[in-house]
């Protein structure tokens, strides 16, 4: 692809802060250089402003290109390949094992290396891969009963609670439209568990729910027009998502543990996140140990090839709602699929930032509150610092934390992530 049409799509990519992933860079007050080519609407003075314009995306690409270029002459030398067997560096991180409770039990379950989905995770556990998400199907190192799918023949749109889907194959979109006026996961309206679902799981209205999937691998057959599962009243566990949006998000009231989000389909105009939020009207949201990858994409097109469109592995916006009462914990992020990935050139293959904590002026709700953000282990990925920016962007402005907490996070090889404020 010409350097120029890279540019655009890269820019395209990283600057538009589209609704459906957010913003990743927050555009600067100074007048552009190249206003002065556009003085008067024409045609002439539009292609004029249009090439200065070109001109400068294909010199901030070419800065883009040097810095990455250092990064694979760096990795080319001969270093200790960074390990997550050891735990946390920081006296401030929190200490138990959030993955104690996960079916694959002790490291001597895990599948692969230290650090890469089912691989051992820094507190004696795995973290969420292809052996401990997903329905159960007798993958090695999986210590849970493999079950037997059959066709579910039940409604795809549920308008009645009770509805227990249990060992089936959903070849449709699920889409909840009942209620019980519970808010919690021991109260489910909807049940879903050890299943596979070829389309979203998705609860739009407050009152609807609780929905509760368990042990169930997601994969849309196609981008669909929602995310793969969201948005109100879920509580998801040992979920495996991917293809499609890939992304698990929520507006009000939700949990996502122990789950894989990875692999999504690049498509269009689609700005993606493994897990997200675009404002919380009521509730909270729980992020704990889950592996949120962005950038691995599973599948594209002609038209896209240049656009990774990954926002952020996790990443918050104050769009709707303000972002507020959320919880990061013990989770894994990485703007590549995995560490061990080789050191790349091309900006189109990263998230702008592996989190995006959600403060963002110029956004309706553009200061975060009562976040906290904890023992998250941040990967390097293809570009060495876990995005093309870095491994975050700003929590809070400077001095005026909200209730925002932020302790214990840092790189797979141990050097904390210092608290992003602006």
């Amino acid at each position: 692809m010409k350097r120029r049409s890279t540019a655009l799509t890269v820019l395209f990519a990283l600057v538009v802060g589209l609704v459906l992933g957010g913003g990743i860079v927050a555009v600067g007050a100074t007048k552009d250089p190249c206003d002065a080519r556009f003085s008067s609407k024409t045609i002439e003075k539009l292609k004029a402003y249009t090439a200065c314009r070109e001109d400068r995306q294909d010199e901030a690409l070419k800065r883009i290109e040097a810095q990455l270029a250092q990064l694979q002459n760096h990795s080319a030398s001969p270093a200790p390949t960074p390990s997550l067997t050891s735990g946390p560096t920081s006296s401030s991180s929190p200490t138990p094992g959030p993955s104690s409770t996960s079916p694959s039990g002790a490291a001597s379950g895990c599948v692969g290396a230290a650090g890469t989905p089912g691989g051992a995770d820094p507190w004696g556990g795995c973290w969420p891969g292809p052996q401990n998400t997903g329905y159960p199907h007798g993958l090695p190192g999986d210590t849970r009963a493999p079950v037997k799918l059959s066709a579910y023949t039940g409604p795809t749109t549920i308008r009645t609670c009770g509805v227990v889907i249990d060992a089936k194959v959903v070849s449709q979109d699920l889409l909840i439209q009942a209620g019980n006026g519970a808010r919690t996961r021991d109260k489910p309206c909807v049940t879903i568990r050890n299943s596979l679902v070829k389309g979203v799981v998705y609860s739009e209205e407050g009152r609807f729910g609780p929905t509760v999937v368990t042990d169930t691998e997601i994969a849309p057959d196609g981008l669909s027009w929602w995310e793969n599962v969201g948005r109100t009243n879920m509580f998801v566990t040992r979920v495996n998502s991917h293809g499609s949006q890939g992304v698990i998000k929520c507006e009000q009231n939700c949990e996502a543990v122990d789950s894989w989000v990875h692999g999504m389909q690049l498509g269009g105009a689609y700005h993606y996140n493994a897990f997200g939020s675009n404002g919380m009207s009521s509730g909270s949201f729980v992020i704990r140990h889950n592996w949120a990858s962005c950038g691995d994409w599973e599948s594209g097109d002609a038209k896209t090839d240049g656009d990774a469109g990954c926002s952020a592995a996790i990443g918050f916006y104050g769009d709707f709602d303000p972002v507020q009462n959320i919880t990061v914990d013990h989770n894994y992020l990485v703007g590549t699929a995995q560490d061990r990935n080789p050191v790349s050139t091309s900006v189109d293959r990263q998230a702008g930032y592996c989190l995006n904590p959600g403060y963002y002026p110029g956004k309706p709700h553009p200061a975060p509150l009562n976040v906290t953000v904890t023992g998250n282990v941040f990967g390097r990925g293809s570009s060495g610092r876990c995005g093309v920016f870095g491994p975050t962007n700003s929590l809070n402005k400077v001095g005026d934390p909200k209730g925002n907490v932020w302790s214990g996070n840092r790189f797979t090889d141990g050097q904390p992530v210092d608290r992003p404020e602006e």
